[in-house]
Formats: C-alpha cells, structure tokens, sequence
C-alpha cells in the first residue's frame, strides 16, 4: 500500500491506473507497477491509498553483474512511460522488484535481507538465477504536459543543469534521462 495526498500530488492516481490498464499494461515495454485498486479514506477525502502486489527495494541486494542492471530494463521502461508523461523523479527509491530472489517467499517485506519473524538473515539467490522484474513506482512528480507551459519539476535528484534556471522551459525527455544515467551510475 502507498498512501497518497492528493491534493499534494494531484496526478499519481491518474497517471498510475493509466499505465496499469489495458492496452498499456500488456505492453512489454512498461515496467511501470501495477495498480491493482485504488482505496478511499472514509474518514479524509485528501488520502487515497494505492493497492499494488508486493515487491522489495530493487538495490538490495547489491547487483552482481553488469548484466543484472543492464536487465533491468530501466532504459526502455523510461521510454515507454514518455509517450504518455514524464517521470520527473528517477532515483532508486522509485524502482522496486518482485520477490523472486527469496524463493522460499521468507523474507520481512520492510526489510528484505531478514526473515519474516526479523530473527534470521535472509539468503537470496543472483538475479541470473531467476531475472526478477523491475518496476517504476511513484508517479507523484509524473505530468502528462507540453514542455512549453513550465520548467521542469523538481525531484528527488536536483542535480540537473536545467534545474539551475527555474524559469526555463524544455523537454523534460532529456531530463529524465539524465536521472536514469545518474542511477546507473
């Protein structure tokens, strides 16, 4: 579950169940996460929670190969997700990946490298043994806009040179790519 204020981030529904739905969802090229329902706080209409299936931080553990990140596919989930807006916050905490290297299903969801009791250390298997999804979560900062109405948006990485000029408009593309180079490296 993610929990959302929507009046603070008045897109990620929307955006998140558009990537999450047919015709979007069989295509191969989104590894956006999937949103399997939305919930409505009865009790604050500015929460929403976002229901999606479980997944564990995607850099833990370290990867063992430059053919594990090169897997990941990162590059051509970014692509797709353009056509239809723009992240504008790649960094690691918005990347996650299924399970699949706990093959015995024992391990604590917040803290993966612990088992589910959190008594005794987790043993993952290599992401060559089993090559687990990667998806994109947190759609918060994500726009589907013309680049002409704006700067870009801010995010969890500032160091983009157009950052420095507030006030330009551009194409947030190159942007994001700039953030995806940043969390390869």
């Amino acid at each position: 579950l993610e929990a959302i204020r929507t009046s603070a981030h008045t897109h990620e529904v929307r955006i998140g169940q558009l990537l999450s739905a047919a015709p979007h969802w069989d295509n191969p090229r989104n590894h956006c996460i999937s949103i399997l329902d939305v919930l409505q706080d009865p009790d604050n209409a500015d929460l929403k929670f976002i229901v999606m299936h479980l997944c564990i931080q995607f850099n833990y553990p370290l990867f063992d190969t430059v053919g594990e990140v090169v897997h990941c596919r990162n590059c051509s989930g970014f692509q797709f997700q353009s056509e239809f807006g723009r992240n504008r916050d790649c960094n690691f905490t918005n990347f996650v990946e299924d399970p699949d290297i706990y093959p015995d299903g024992n391990f604590h969801p917040a803290s993966p490298w612990v088992d589910s009791t959190y008594q005794k250390p987790t043993h993952p298997i290599t992401r060559t043994e089993c090559w687990p999804r990667v998806s994109i979560i947190d759609f918060g900062l994500s726009r589907q806009y013309d680049p002409s109405f704006g700067p870009p948006r801010f995010g969890g990485d500032n160091t983009p040179p157009e950052h420095r000029t507030p006030k330009l408009k551009c194409n947030p593309f190159p942007t994001d790519i700039y953030f995806l180079g940043n969390l390869m490296r």
